[in-house]
Order: structure tokens, then sequence, then C-alpha cells
């Protein structure tokens, strides 16, 4: 603590008095009070300790305290309430902080960290056409409460839990993962993280040195791709077709990428799936290059127009491929919860990081979803949302049944592509608009929604139309 720095009671406001100055004792803490109130720091309603109280902390005269208490009265900024004491005046205009002035160039810390590119805020009442924004409206409010009730009738644990997650949540997904997408795994295999993107960043920075390369989909998940650049890794864009990616263009030999992120499963954004020749074909190039798969089945439970194909996890025989899986497009993304299964050496290397960066979800969101597993609501949720899906996907097909718009059905989304070919002489203008329509809140999707928005889109439609014959006229 600083010479003459000391904190008035109640308030947590250092209060710095200098004797040697000319300027009186009493002045200077007026002087202070009465700009803690005017920035803020000090709100108005605030009950201000005794001139007694004060005194004592300070180690002055109570004639000082009463002084400066006596002058922000007369000035208007304290009242006094009968038999209660001292307070700032609640009707009181505060004025704005001022902050210090940022410098125009970067500090050297940041000179050379790589650009990160993040998510604009969506404006109040605009239309936000995004992914992976699930309904509520399949998970009961009742069940919430209950399982939250039986989580909480006991004490948390008075230790740092296991730093690859809850042993009661880990076994019960290893179950659940064994009968559902047909993985062979054992809870010493399944770390728990902070989302499934949070997972990717684990098992780039375990194997990852700056200037690695990694193999990522084109089009693809611009997460996933970020996380990889803010990591220091080169990306290797590999073309996906209706089979999926394309495998065969994957290099060999000193050229192969370290990594490859796939989504085998529901590709994103095209929602097309991997072919079961080009999975066998990646998991031989993986071996034959010793190179690890990353693959992301965010959301394998939403299949509700043919039978969902295993994991490519689950054909991985040699410890090849590192599966993430989230509860984000089931429950909702702001538990922040997903699941890393990787191999025993991988999964080792992960659990050192998160014991120095203590990167760990909490206790009593564990349990609560380990319930949820073990008492079956996670199966109850998949089947409301799935037959809310198939009604969503048959108002759609109505409605969408005569317009020329094309249209591909990608699980429980709807991908519209407008596909604008300019006049040569703009060819650089020449543009493609994808609109993937937030449909996962599939459930909300009745035709009183439906029908305004496929107007929309078809309004959209006609404008580049319009455009298309203005610039070719």
């Amino acid at each position: 603590m600083m010479p003459g720095k000391k904190f008035a009671p109640g308030l947590d406001l250092p209060i710095t008095l200098d004797r040697t100055a000319s300027t009186s004792i009493y002045r200077q803490l007026c002087e202070q009070l009465r700009r803690a109130i005017l920035d803020g720091r000090v709100s108005g309603g605030t009950r201000l300790p005794s001139t007694r109280t004060l005194a004592q902390a300070l180690g002055v005269s109570r004639t000082v305290t009463s002084s400066a208490y006596d002058e922000l009265f007369a000035e208007g900024y304290l009242e006094g309430r009968h038999g209660s004491g001292t307070y700032v005046r609640t009707d009181l205009p505060p004025l704005p902080r001022q902050t210090p002035s940022l410098p125009n160039t970067l500090p050297r810390w940041l000179e050379k960290a790589p650009p990160l590119v993040y998510e604009a805020t969506i404006p109040p009442q605009a239309i936000a056409f995004r992914l992976g924004i699930p309904s509520l409206s399949s998970l009961p409010l009742r069940v919430w409460r209950e399982t939250w009730g039986t989580v909480t009738a006991r004490l948390p644990p008075n230790s740092h839990g296991p730093t690859d997650g809850d042993p009661t949540l880990r076994a019960e997904l290893a179950a659940y993962l064994g009968r559902s997408r047909g993985l062979a795994c054992t809870p010493e295999n399944i770390l728990i993280t902070a989302g499934a993107t949070h997972a990717l960043d684990l098992v780039v920075r375990a194997t990852l040195s700056v200037g690695d390369c990694v193999g990522m989909e084109e089009p693809g998940y611009p997460s996933a791709q970020q996380t990889v650049l803010a990591r220091g890794g080169r990306l290797l864009l590999v073309p996906v077709d209706e089979n999926g990616m394309q495998v065969e263009r994957l290099p060999h030999g000193p050229a192969a990428p370290l990594l490859v992120y796939t989504t085998p499963s529901h590709q994103y954004p095209l929602g097309t799936r991997l072919a079961v020749d080009r999975r066998l074909a990646l998991l031989t190039w993986a071996q034959a290059n010793d190179s690890l798969i990353i693959e992301d089945d965010y959301d394998s439970e939403f299949r509700f127009d043919a039978l969902p194909l295993p994991a490519l996890a689950s054909l991985d025989e040699v410890g090849r491929v590192a599966y993430i899986g989230t509860f984000s497009k089931v429950l909702t993304p702001a538990l922040r919860v997903g699941y890393l299964v990787a191999p025993p050496q991988l999964c080792e290397r992960i659990r050192q990081l998160t014991y120095l960066t203590d990167e760990q979800v909490s206790w009593p969101l564990q349990q609560m979803l380990a319930d949820f597993i073990a008492r079956g609501i996670w199966i109850d949720i998949f089947d409301a949302c799935g037959i809310s899906m198939r009604k969503s996907d048959a108002s759609w097909r109505k409605l969408l049944h005569p317009s020329r718009i094309s249209r591909a059905y990608v699980g429980w989304k709807l991908a519209c592509m407008f596909i604008l070919n300019w006049n040569p002489q703009f060819r650089p203008r020449a543009s493609r608009i994808w609109l993937g329509s937030a449909m996962s809140s599939s459930p909300l999707l009745t035709p009183t929604i439906l029908v305004p928005l496929t107007v929309l889109v078809c309004f959209w439609a006609m404008q580049a139309w319009r455009s298309l014959r203005f610039f070719t006229a």
C-alpha cells in the first residue's frame, strides 16, 4: 500500500491524504469523496461510514471528517436520514468516467499475435439466420428442476475434480456412445470439455507446433479454422462434394498434414455424409502418414431422413481418430459442455494441459448431465426433437414444392444457394449468396413462421434476378 493511502471502511475506496501538501487535509478528503461520487465509484443511495469510523480508518481527527461531510452536505451531494446515517443523494446525475486514450499502434506483446475473427453481435429485431440454436420446448421445466434438485441434495466435493471430468459422467457417456455411435471406448478415453470448440482447441494445443499443417474441409466450419489459425497452424483446404471430403486430394509423405478435421456424419455446412469407401480410405491414409483425424460429430443425433452411419471413430482400430461431441445441439449452448474421445497417449497429454490451465467444467453441471443420461431423459429429448423436426421438414417441403428455388435438406436445416453469374466484365463482382437458415429451432417452425420466411427468401431471389438483368442489359 502506498504511503498515505488508506481505504474508507465499507466503500473499498482508496483515500490518499498528503500532510505535506498546501491544501488542507479536510479539503483533500472532500475533493476525493466528491470525485468518487461524480464518476460513479460511489453510487447514489450508498451509506457512508460515520465521521468517527472514517476518522479512525484514515488516522485523522474527527474534525477533519466532519468538516468534509459538512461541505458535501452544503454542496448537495449528501443527505442525512434520521436514525440511519449519511447517504449519497440518489438524484445526482453521474459524470462519465474518463478512460485513458489508447495508442494507435499495437504493443510489442501483441504485434505477432495472429488476427482473430469473431461473430458480430446481432442487432435487436433482426432475423438471425444462424445455426446451432436449439429449441428448449423438448426439455420440460419439471424435469429440469427435478434433476437439479437431485444434484443439489448433497454437498459438492471439497477438492478439485479429476482433470478429465467427473467419473460418473464419463462412465455414462462411454455406455451411451457404445450404444448409439458404436464406439468401443472406456471412461479413461473420455475427457469432458467446455464445448466442441474447446475440445478441438485442446487437441490442437496438444499436438501442433507453429507452422504445422491441418487439413480442413472446404467449405467448412469457420470457427474450427479460426481455432487452428489462432494456435499458429496452417490450413490445407480439401474440397467437399456430394460424398463428403475428397480424401484422394490429401497429400502423402512429408507434405501430409499432421491433423485432418472432418464432419463425416453431417458435413458443415453442405450436409453431406462421408461415404463408407472414403471413410476407410481416410483411415488408411492417416495410418500410412502417421496423422490424426479429428471427427466432429456435432449433431449426429438429428438424422431423420435416414439411419445414422456409425461414427468414423468406430472403424478405427489403431488409435488414429479423436472424436468430438457436444451437448449444445440437444440441450442448449449456454451449458458449455462437450466431450472428447481420444487415444490414450493424447488423453494423457491433454490431461497435463488441463491440469496446468485448470480448464474444467463445473461439478454440478456434470452431475446433472450424468443423471440425464442415466434416467433416459437424454433419449426422451431426442425422440421429442425428432417428431418436431419431421413435422418441420414436411412443412418446408409442402411450402417450397411449387417454387423453383433449389433446395437441399441438410439434416434439420434448410440450405438455399443462389448463384449469380454476372456478365464477364463484372466477374470480380460475381458472388454466391449462401443462406444457411437457423432452422435448428425446429420445433418452433410452424407454418405461421415458415410462410413469412419463405416469402423473404423469394423476395431476395427476385432482387438478385433484377440485379442480374441490370448488369447483363
